[in-house]
């Protein structure tokens, strides 16, 4: 069934490194999907700007981008969180940046919903005028790179 990506995420880059890669409590979930599969590349992200998704399954839009100013992308990307909101999006929008592999110091800008339809309608509004208001900012100075349309599953959550 095609690709599969297992994103890991952690609220600090300290608790990041003190992991064990080969937890057993990971590696025992992981073993559970019944699929044929080789490790491409194992990245470290950052995460820049985080809101709270809502359940364990979700509908999300990737896109990588190298951005020619990060502090300008990432002050684009802050104006878009409350203008989604304002025009009636409940989309959480969460931002990386890779820190090791192919993709240092890239940009992933992930927003999802646990509602495809929720997910669609804000990426129709993409061409509305308070969207290209919102991001006419970044004309020009940025490169996508990737884009992917994912639906993500939670095999496990460990307390924090």
């Amino acid at each position: 069934m095609g690709d599969h990506y297992i994103f890991t995420f952690f609220d600090s880059q300290k608790a990041l490194w003190a992991a064990d890669p080969v937890d057993p409590i990971m590696v025992k979930e992981i073993a559970k999907m019944n699929v044929k599969r080789t490790v491409k590349e194992q990245d470290h992200w950052a995460v820049v700007r985080a809101l709270p998704t809502n359940g364990d399954i979700g509908y999300f839009w990737n896109i990588t981008v190298i951005a020619e100013n990060a502090n300008r992308y990432l002050s684009t990307l802050d104006k878009l969180v409350p203008a989604m909101k304002a025009n009636g999006h409940d989309v959480s929008m969460n931002v990386f940046v890779a820190d090791t592999g192919r993709r240092a110091g890239q940009f992933m800008v992930s927003m999802g919903s646990p509602d495809r339809a929720a997910l669609g309608a804000l990426l129709d509004d993409r061409t509305q005028p308070w969207f290209a208001e919102v991001m006419s900012d970044l004309e020009g100075t940025r490169e996508i790179v990737l884009g992917q349309a994912l639906r993500c599953e939670s095999c496990y959550s460990a307390p924090q």
